[in-house]
């Protein structure tokens, strides 16, 4: 964005926020912390780093977001890969089995689901409770389709007359 005033910016950066869930189910944001390294270090490469605001559900499942966010405002911030980011993490938080609570991490994001275009619309473990919902708003209102859930799956025509299941 042009600045030709020169003027300080910032930026809010949610590391809680998924497209799919309702805030008070958040668990671990569904994309990597590599991800939103490359975020955090674009926000300074434009000067938008004067001040950062980082928004957050509940505390504990987003520490690795919000450890990165705050290294992110360290003078020497450069932009980290996943491996770095988890090894720090873990080893600062973890005494025991570390390689497995690793792999665990690295199993998540490689399960993540990719629904929009844009590289940061994914859905972790809110994916379940989001179609749960679907189906339960369909029932309610006596609809025999999930018009916002489509992107789930292409559906073979010779499907289509099944879904008239709803009375």
């Amino acid at each position: 964005m042009p600045n030709p005033h020169n003027r300080q910016r910032g930026i809010y950066y949610h590391v809680a926020f998924h497209d799919l869930q309702a805030s008070n189910f958040l668990g671990l944001l569904p994309n990597s912390p590599a991800f939103v390294s490359e975020q955090l270090s674009l926000v300074r490469e434009k000067h938008f780093d004067t001040l950062e605001l980082i928004n957050t559900g509940s505390i504990k499942p987003h520490i690795l977001y919000l450890r990165e966010a705050a290294k992110s405002w360290l003078a020497d911030y450069q932009q980290r890969d996943n491996e770095t980011i988890l090894r720090d993490y873990v080893d600062t938080y973890y005494s025991d089995h570390q390689t497995e609570i690793k792999d665990l991490y690295k199993k998540y994001w490689q399960a993540i689901i990719q629904y929009g275009p844009h590289t940061d619309e994914t859905a972790g473990d809110e994916f379940s409770p989001y179609l749960i919902r679907r189906i339960i708003k369909a029932w309610v209102s006596h609809s025999s389709k999930l018009p916002d859930a489509g992107w789930v799956v292409a559906m073979p025509i010779w499907m289509k007359p099944a879904l008239n299941w709803m009375p």
